[in-house]
C-alpha cells in the first residue's frame, strides 16, 4: 500500500482521540507508558498489573514501549488485509494483517479490534473496554519482542520459584501447565509466567523471565484445587463439581487467577534463575499410570515442539525484521536445554503425583549438592 504508513496513522488517530489518561508499569527494566482516551480503560489495566505499577521516576524520560489505547467502536481501514493460517491444530482464522514500509497493521476478525505496530510506538483501535484481554496480549508482546531482540529464547511454558529452584512447565495448549503451576503453589511456590516464558544462557545463572499476565484457568481447574473455590460461587461450585470429570476440561470459559490477591504479596514475579524443565506429555484419556523419567539427549529432539514456541504477529522491535520472529531456531534451543535437567511426565493427568515426584527430585539434588560442598541455593528475590 503505497503512500500508507504506520506512523502517520498513529499520528493521524491520535490527534483525533486526545489521550486523557495514562499509566507506567515496568517489567524487570522494561518501562511501558499506556495512554487511553478513556479513564475507565487505564484504570482497568490498572487493576491488572498492579503487581507491576511504576513509580513516576521515567514518566517524562521516555519509555521502552509505548501504547495507546482508543476506546471506540470497529473501523473501517480500507486496507487489502491477508488471512494469518491458524496455529497447528487449530481450524478458524483469528486474525488478518498487512506489512506497511514502517510497521504492520492487524485486525482481530471476531472482536474488530486495529493494531497498528511500529518499533516502540503502537495504537490500538476499537472496542477496547471489551476486549481488554487483548490489550493485555499487545503489551505483553511488545514485551516479548523486545526480549527476543536481546537473545531470549521463546517456550510454551508456565514458570515458578519453588523453595529457590526455578522451574519452568511446558506442555502442548491444554495439558495443565497453569493447573499444575497453582497447585506448586499450594505449597508454597511464587509465580513467574503462565503460557509464555523467555529463557537464556547469556547470564550466570541460567535465567528465566516471565510475562506480566495471570493464569487463565478453566472451571475445572478450579474445582479441582481447593485454593481457587473463591472465585466461583458457591452455587456455580456445586453445579460443575457434579460434572464428569472428562467434561469439566473441556468447559470453554475462561478465569482470571488474581496471583497476589490469593497467595499473598510478592507471590508474582517475573524474573528467575532456571534449573530444572518438566514437559507435559501425558493425556488426560490415558489409562496408563503417571510416569516421570528424565530425559536424555537422544529423547529431547522429540520433546522439543512441546517447548518451542514461535512469536505471532505482533513481534515488531528496531532493526529486527519480522520474518526472524516467525523462525523458530531448533539449534538454539536444542544447544540450550540439552545442558539443563529435563523431567518428562508421561501417561495419565495427576497433578500430586508429578508435584511429589518434583519435590523428591529437588531434594535429592539439594542433598548431592551439599554432599559435593555446595550450599543449597538462596530464595530468589
Amino acid at each position: 500500500m503505497i503512500g500508507i504508513k504506520v506512523g502517520g496513522s498513529i499520528d493521524r488517530l491520535t490527534s483525533e482521540h486526545p489521550m486523557r489518561s495514562s499509566l507506567e508499569v515496568e517489567f524487570c527494566s522494561i518501562r511501558v507508558r499506556i495512554l487511553a482516551n478513556r479513564p475507565e480503560v487505564i484504570e482497568r489495566l490498572r487493576s491488572y498489573f498492579s503487581s507491576f505499577t511504576a513509580g513516576h521516576a521515567f514518566a517524562f524520560a521516555g519509555a521502552d514501549i509505548e501504547v495507546s489505547i482508543i476506546d471506540c467502536d470497529p473501523v473501517d481501514l480500507g486496507l487489502d488485509l491477508v488471512p494469518n493460517p491458524p496455529s497447528p491444530g487449530k481450524r478458524h482464522v483469528k486474525e488478518e494483517y498487512i506489512d506497511l514500509e514502517d510497521g504492520r497493521v492487524v485486525r482481530k476478525r471476531k472482536t474488530g479490534m486495529v493494531f497498528f505496530l511500529s518499533p516502540g510506538r503502537s495504537v490500538a483501535v476499537g472496542p477496547a473496554l471489551k476486549n481488554l484481554n487483548q490489550i493485555i496480549n499487545l503489551i505483553n508482546n511488545l514485551y516479548i519482542s523486545i526480549r527476543l531482540s536481546q537473545g531470549y529464547l521463546l517456550t510454551h511454558a508456565a514458570g515458578l520459584v519453588l523453595r529457590g529452584h526455578g522451574i519452568a512447565i511446558a506442555g502442548a495448549s491444554g495439558a495443565g501447565k497453569s493447573s499444575l503451576a497453582l497447585r506448586f503453589m499450594n505449597s508454597g511456590a511464587a509465580f513467574v509466567s503462565n503460557d509464555r516464558l523467555l529463557i537464556r544462557e547469556i547470564d550466570t545463572p541460567r535465567r528465566m523471565l516471565g510475562v506480566a499476565k495471570y493464569p487463565r484457568i478453566n472451571p475445572g481447574t478450579v474445582v479441582g484445587n481447593p485454593r481457587l473455590h473463591g472465585l466461583l460461587s458457591a452455587e456455580v461450585l456445586e453445579k460443575i463439581g457434579r460434572m464428569p470429570k472428562g467434561d469439566l476440561w473441556h468447559l470453554e470459559s475462561k478465569i482470571d487467577v488474581p496471583i497476589e490477591h490469593i497467595y499473598g504479596d510478592h507471590t508474582f514475579r517475573l524474573s528467575a534463575k532456571l534449573d530444572l524443565f518438566l514437559v507435559l506429555t501425558w493425556q488426560f484419556t490415558s489409562r496408563e499410570p503417571t510416569k516421570v523419567c528424565e530425559v536424555t539427549r537422544a529423547r529431547l529432539p522429540a520433546l522439543l515442539p512441546f517447548i518451542t514456541k514461535e512469536h505471532n504477529l505482533f513481534a515488531v522491535h528496531p532493526g529486527i525484521p519480522s520474518s526472524e520472529f516467525s523462525t523458530i531456531r531448533q539449534e538454539e534451543y536444542f544447544a540450550l536445554l540439552s545442558r539443563m535437567t529435563i523431567l518428562e511426565a508421561s501417561g495419565c493427568v495427576d497433578f500430586d503425583v508429578l508435584v511429589g515426584e518434583t519435590e523428591r527430585f529437588l531434594q535429592a539434588s539439594d542433598k548431592g549438592s551439599e554432599s559435593r560442598g555446595h550450599s543449597r541455593p538462596l530464595p530468589i528475590r
